[in-house]
Order: structure tokens, then sequence, then C-alpha cells
């Protein structure tokens, strides 16, 4: 024995669901009362069962727009964030390696200038007592 299941009655999204008929006696709600959708729907009033090749085309080209349009957004974002980050790397370490270089030639250049001006003044003051 097998039971049914629960949601027979949820429609399925390739359905296409028809207002409530009004009630006898009760007058029909104004168009203007209905909430309109928000974007046009992607499937014909027919239903899916019987598009033509040129429905699902068009309905093809929506989602790959769509789908290809959010997609470059996150892509360009992405490759933004990364070249930032590979240039800051980049830029950081020659940095770091020009400071290291100017540092090192600096230590050179005073060390030559200090040992040329003493070994001139140990020169010029054994010449004077002599």
């Amino acid at each position: 024995m097998s039971k049914p299941p629960a949601d027979l009655g949820i429609p399925l999204l390739t359905e296409v669901i028809a207002p409530p008929e009004p009630e006898v006696g009760q007058p029909s709600a104004p168009v203007a009362e209905t909430a309109a959708p928000a974007a046009a729907p992607l499937a014909p009033a027919h239903g899916i069962d019987g598009w033509v090749d040129e429905e699902w085309t068009r309905l093809e080209q929506k989602i790959r727009d769509r789908v290809l349009t959010q997609l470059q957004e996150r892509v360009d974002t992405l490759i933004d964030q990364r070249i930032r980050e590979a240039v800051a790397d980049v830029l950081q370490s020659g940095l770091a390696r020009l400071i290291d270089d100017l540092r090192l030639g600096l230590h050179q250049t005073l060390d030559d200038v200090v040992t040329d001006v003493v070994a001139r003044e140990i020169e010029r003051t054994r010449f004077t007592k002599n």
C-alpha cells in the first residue's frame, strides 16, 4: 500500500496558474488591484509543453544573457581584486628590495667617506707634528 505524495497540490515551476474565478455574485477584482510581475515572465501563457523552437531560443538567450552579465560582474571584481593584490605585493617587495639596496649603498658610501676622512686627518696630523 503506497501513500500518495503530500505535495500533489503544489504547482510545478513549469505549470501556468490561472487566477481564481470569482464566485457567483461577487464582483471580479479590478485589474489595478492585482499585482504586476516584477519582470516579464519567461514562459508563454500557453505553457511550456507547447513551446516552439523560437520560444526555447528566446528563453535560452534571456537566461544566458542574465547569467553572463552576473558572471562578468563577479569575474571583473575578482580580477580587479587579484591584480591589486599582486601589484601591491610586487610593489611592496620591490620597494623593500630598493630600500635594502639604498641602505647598503649608503652604508658603503658612509664607510668609504669616513675611512677617507680619517685617513686624511691622520695624514695631516702626522705631517703637522714633524
